[in-house]
């Protein structure tokens, strides 16, 4: 007890010391940090920490979303929520430097606003990689660490139930160490510990990257206390990994055994990284005279000897699996050790793979027709609920979008009769994957509309069509567009004109429809024993792997422009291939789920298929090359350890054969007209195929 008492009177004399310096710092230290409080009436500064502070008003002019529910004089407790009938999301533009590392931070209300905001549970998100659910009933701060992709990252709260809400958005440059060995990782914070703290949470001004180091909650063990000589020649090294002074000033340590055991980790296995700092300090301590093991859920995974390596401070990280409980123990190596074993902190994180985000282009672009539009369209529910990513994790009110050279881009622009006034905006014609665009029923007009050569659009994909409508401004009506099919003439003629095209349009669907259905016929009397079987119930594979035999090809996968998935983070959406939802020809189908969310379809190619990596690459090959409606898109692919997988979309109402053979088709009959519109997209999705596969075939 004594040996505490003198820890924390000598911690108390550096601290006079250590704040002088801060103090002296402080006006510099801040470079870089953004700190805002939602729905706070003006700026200030924060007595504390001696942080500025700025309101939300730049991202959100809306005070009628604001709410002081509980604790009026503490500023946190204010919070921004968010609500519309059209909108899904609501982002926090924050400006970074591309390929520097930063830490996030979201400060959500505390449990006792569940009568304010009930049953709200929502997804927080960094860029489009999702880090964590929120729901009402939690106190909650979100942090994460991540490597900027480009001059800004958005910080999103995505609508589950009910309506979201965030008190403050805190972003701070961090350590590059920390994404040193995997940049392409988003690491959430599930815990950070200062081991021999009793006392309050240390942070900035003690913290420089702001990090919140929070005390142990179980202090069984003895503390001790190092001395500050010790410290400052630590600091003085400028180590990679570094905690702040304060962590390094106290730590826990006993004679044979420590233990920290965490039982609030996300259900399900997840991969965790975790980082451990050590200081020695007993300053007459030699190398090999405390060596200790570390293990995690009972595995040995470490051999620890401070000095060994020269130096009184070590920090290590060490990457595990777990589901929903993490036990960390740290053992005296038994007759090699005359100390038992010490911790002064640690961080654990859930490393996530970083989605990767809308082409930066695009987005550029659809944000400047945003702001083009509201010129005239201020007060427009469905362009204020454009907010963050315009494709992912779901796109915006009006956009349809599809991935090409693996990245989305927008394909679809829908703003039919949605009250827009004004100029069509000039920026639409630099989509350059657009292939479908209806702007009808709206009411633009003015002076300034587009004249009309100048409002052109050029597509190489397989269809594009131009709805213009009869209440757009005179130039617009009369522009001819030009798509992959000619001269869309945007200008009205005569009803002659239209009943001709009509009356031809219809004749030659009915023949190619009853051509088809003739085809379908005779067609499949010799290819359905050779559909796949699709179970009509999803089950629990017994055996948690799916093995396969080398191919004897030695082609190589070429420039394929799709995602590639590693063999872990398939195992992981698939939770080691747990539910079998079919087979065929080329292997196993297991359904998944991303982490955003998105269920999705992963065929494994089987011991016994026929296909060797020649045909997977083609198969590759052509579908990254292509998007049509009619076309369920290919994901991605992973190619390792002998193994070939395909991700696909998963298709909820299950295959054409369930709906016309299956218990489907006995739970509801298709009509005809559906049965007609189902022949005729499975006619035009082949049709389109082959012909970009021979034009492509054709070209030079």
């Amino acid at each position: 007890m004594m040996e505490v008492e003198n820890c924390w009177y000598t911690r108390l004399v550096n601290c006079g010391i250590i704040c002088l310096v801060l103090l002296i710092q402080s006006a510099f230290a801040q470079e870089g940090f953004l700190s805002i409080q939602c729905c706070a009436h003006a700026n200030f500064t924060e007595p504390r920490t001696n942080l500025s502070w700025i309101s939300d008003e730049t991202w959100f002019p809306e005070n009628q979303s604001c709410i002081w529910p509980v604790y009026k004089n503490a500023h946190y407790e204010r919070a921004r929520s968010f609500s519309s009938d059209i909108g899904h999301k609501w982002c926090y533009n924050l400006p970074t430097r591309k390929d520097h590392e930063y830490l996030v931070r979201g400060t959500f209300l505390s449990g006792n606003q569940e009568k304010t905001l009930p049953h709200s549970s929502f997804v927080v998100s960094i860029g489009v990689t999702p880090i964590a659910n929120v729901k009402s009933s939690d106190e909650l701060t979100v942090e994460g660490i991540f490597r900027a992709t480009r001059s800004y990252t958005n910080f999103c709260l995505l609508k589950k139930k009910g309506n979201p809400y965030i008190s403050k958005v805190e972003l701070r440059p961090i350590n590059p160490d920390y994404l040193k060995r995997e940049p392409s990782e988003v690491l959430k914070l599930v815990h950070r510990v200062d081991a021999g703290n009793k006392g309050a949470e240390i942070r900035y001004p003690f913290d420089q990257y702001d990090r919140i180091w929070r005390p142990a909650s179980n202090l069984e063990s003895q503390v001790t206390c190092t001395q500050p000589s010790i410290i400052k020649q630590v600091i003085a090294k400028k180590h990679s990994l570094l905690p702040p002074a304060f962590v390094l000033q106290t730590a826990l340590t006993h004679p044979e055994r420590l233990e920290f055991l965490h039982e609030d980790l996300d259900t399900g296995y997840y991969t965790y990284s975790l980082f451990l700092y050590f200081l020695e300090p007993n300053e007459s301590a030699q190398a090999g005279q405390r060596v200790f093991y570390i293990y995690i859920n009972n595995e040995k995974r470490l051999k620890v000897d401070i000095l060994a390596s020269g130096s009184r401070y070590l920090d290590v990280v060490l990457k595990f699996r777990a589901n929903r409980v993490v036990n960390l123990t740290m053992i005296k190596a038994s007759n090699q050790s005359q100390l038992g074993p010490i911790c002064n902190g640690y961080e654990i994180l859930k490393t996530l793979p970083w989605v990767t985000e809308t082409a930066t282009e695009e987005v550029d672009i659809i944000m400047n027709v945003k702001k083009e539009l509201l010129q005239h369209n201020k007060n427009n529910e469905i362009l204020k609920s454009w907010s963050g990513d315009p494709c992912l994790p779901l796109p915006w009110p009006g956009l349809t979008c599809d991935r090409v050279n693996g990245t989305s881009v927008i394909t679809q622009m829908n703003l039919s009769s949605d009250g827009l006034t004004g100029p069509s905006p000039p920026s639409i014609q630099k989509l350059m994957h657009l292939r479908k665009l209806d702007i009808s029923n709206n009411g633009s007009s003015g002076t300034n509309s587009l004249s009309p050569s100048s409002f052109t659009f050029s597509t190489r994909y397989l269809s594009s069509s131009i709805h213009i409508g009869n209440k757009l401004s005179k130039s617009i009506k009369e522009s001819n567009f030009t798509t992959d099919k000619g001269m869309a003439n945007g200008k009205q003629n005569s009803s002659s004109a239209h009943k001709l095209v009509i009356g031809a349009a219809v004749g030659t669907a009915l023949l190619v429809t009853l051509a088809i259905v003739i085809s379908m016929v005779c067609l499949y009397k010799k290819r359905v024993m050779a559909q796949p079987k699709f179970l009509m119930r999803s089950y629990s594979i017994t055996r948690n792997a799916v093995y396969s035999v080398p191919s004897t090809d030695t082609t190589l996968l070429k420039s394929i422009s799709i995602r590639n998935f590693k063999l872990e983070y398939i195992e992981a959406v698939t939770q080691n291939y747990k539910t079998l939802i079919g087979e065929g020809g080329f292997g196993s189908v297991y359904r998944g789920t991303l982490p955003d969310g998105e269920e999705v379809a992963v065929k494994v190619r089987s011991a016994t298929s026929t296909q060797g990596i020649r045909e997977f690459n083609n198969e590759l090959n052509l579908l990254s090359a292509i998007t049509h409606e009619n076309l369920v898109p290919l994901l991605g692919y992973c190619c390792e350890n002998e193994q070939q997988i395909l991700v696909y979309p998963f298709m909820s109402n299950g295959s054409l054969q369930d709906r016309l053979y299956g218990a489907a088709a006995k739970r509801k009959i298709l009509d005809w007209p559906a049965r007609l519109s189902i022949a005729l997209g499975a006619a035009r999705g082949k049709f389109d195929v082959s012909s970009h596969f021979l034009g492509a075939l054709s070209d030079p």
